[in-house]
């Protein structure tokens, strides 16, 4: 399994670049674009650089071949929660997407209020398949009602996903 990841990303890589040798070969070609569009080249190399970084980073999603979220049940209102990102995906996305996630989870339960207890965060690296995986987990305990006094870090569902639900890439 690890090995097909491997070489799935492997190809999306090598396809980003093709596109990216192709576009500047295409540019090149049409001299007027790069001499009378005032840094249209530097412009369009920019682009490809972002899409090739943004289109290789985990999105939100259900956990996956390129990671993703999951999350297991412990009790009636308790959840352990976790979410993998890529090599691509930093740790700051990894973190926003665990409480999103969180947050969404306590919605879909039908709780309006959720605390983050024993979180933990790894960064694994495999030297054979040159990738890097993100992982953070949290235990989720769930509320409903008016926010609990006595849970430590404790977020409004609702208020979480319209906040963090802008910068959420699917």
């Amino acid at each position: 399994m690890t090995r097909i990841v491997a070489v799935i990303m492997g190809l999306r890589v090598f396809l980003m670049i093709g596109l990216l040798a192709n576009g500047l070969f295409q540019l090149k070609k049409h001299k007027s674009i790069t001499e009378n569009n005032g840094g249209g080249y530097m412009k369009f190399i920019l682009i490809l650089v972002t899409l090739l970084m943004i289109g290789c980073a985990t999105g939100y999603q259900k956990k996956g071949i390129s990671g993703g979220y999951s999350d297991t049940q412990l009790d009636e209102s308790t959840y352990r929660v976790t979410f993998t990102g890529n090599g691509y995906s930093s740790k700051e996305q990894v973190e926003n997407m665990l409480l999103y996630r969180s947050a969404e989870l306590t919605n879909e339960k039908g709780y309006d209020w959720f605390s983050v207890n024993e979180r933990e965060s790894n960064e694994q690296s495999s030297i054979q398949y040159g990738r890097t995986e993100l992982e953070s987990t949290a235990l989720v305990k769930m509320y409903k009602g008016v926010k609990p006094e006595s849970a430590f870090r404790s977020y409004s569902a609702k208020s979480v996903i319209e906040h963090l639900g802008k910068s959420i890439t699917r």
